[in-house]
């Protein structure tokens, strides 16, 4: 009894892993984002919970597929994870991951038909990055592009009566520049840990720190320019700055010694 329930506590920390469960929480941060800059408050309340599990379920996907495609990858630089370390077959996973995403699209389906067109876009573009993109110059602008619109899958949640007319405030709306924003700092992020799992180049490190900055400055800039209804615009600007600084300093350090262990 004891083996069989210490088999299956060490088969559900296989799939927390996989999912990368701990970072789920990243994705409800952009919906909850998203909401408040097209609504102003949480309500509708049920559709925004409907956004959290579609989010969610989109994000993990990604998460499970980019470890089925980047299985033999992870089999010499990452042997310790579920795939290759043989917890979780890449059968088990690739169902796995394709079902969430059908899961997230479904549930985004519930909230209309212009959530539906944000949630397919991102699977589109978790399919390309994961598929195709990951290991390319182009990987950064792609996952920078999955978390822009997850800002707008949480607009969506606003309007109701025409869907076409819904999506195209989704895609132009206000809160646009802080998901482009956001979507700059993402990329600039990626680009950074491109070789985090050998020697960066100094070269790299710099310019990726010039996107995250640029991407700071846009933010703040689409912050003063924006008049909030949750949260006065100075303040937000203020916090902006102080996560800014902190992330330069720690940038900088990895710039000075851009091995795995710093840039990580």
């Amino acid at each position: 009894m004891t083996d069989r329930v210490g088999k299956r506590d060490c088969s559900v920390l296989a799939w927390m892993q996989l999912c990368r469960l701990a970072n789920v929480f990243t994705a409800f941060a952009d919906i909850a984002l998203g909401v408040l800059l097209a609504t102003g408050t949480w309500e509708p309340l049920p559709r925004t919970a409907l956004l959290l599990a579609a989010s969610g379920c989109l994000y993990a996907a990604g998460m499970v597929l980019n470890d089925y495609f980047d299985r033999n990858i992870d089999a010499v630089e990452r042997p310790l994870r579920p795939i290759p370390s043989g917890r979780i077959s890449p059968s088990q996973a690739r169902l796995c991951g394709f079902s969430l995403m059908v899961a997230g699209l479904f549930l985004a389906g519930f909230v209309g038909m212009s959530a539906l067109a944000v949630a397919a876009l991102i699977a589109v573009a978790v399919l390309a990055y994961d598929i195709a993109l990951k290991h390319t110059r182009f990987g950064p602008v792609a996952m920078g592009t999955c978390r822009a619109l997850n800002i707008l899958l949480g607009a969506s949640v606003a309007g109701q009566s025409d869907w076409m007319g819904d999506l195209s405030q989704v895609l132009t709306g206000g809160h646009v520049p802080m998901a482009v924003g956001m979507g700059g700092y993402i990329a600039g992020v990626t680009w950074f840990a491109r070789k985090e799992a050998e020697q960066s180049r100094p070269l790299q490190l710099g310019l990726a720190l010039l996107v995250i900055d640029a991407a700071f400055g846009w933010l703040i800039w689409s912050v003063l320019t924006r008049q909030q209804t949750f949260l006065p615009s100075m303040n937000i600007a203020l916090i902006l700055g102080c996560i800014a600084v902190t992330i330069n300093r720690r940038a900088l350090m990895a710039l000075q010694d851009p091995s795995p262990h710093r840039v990580q």
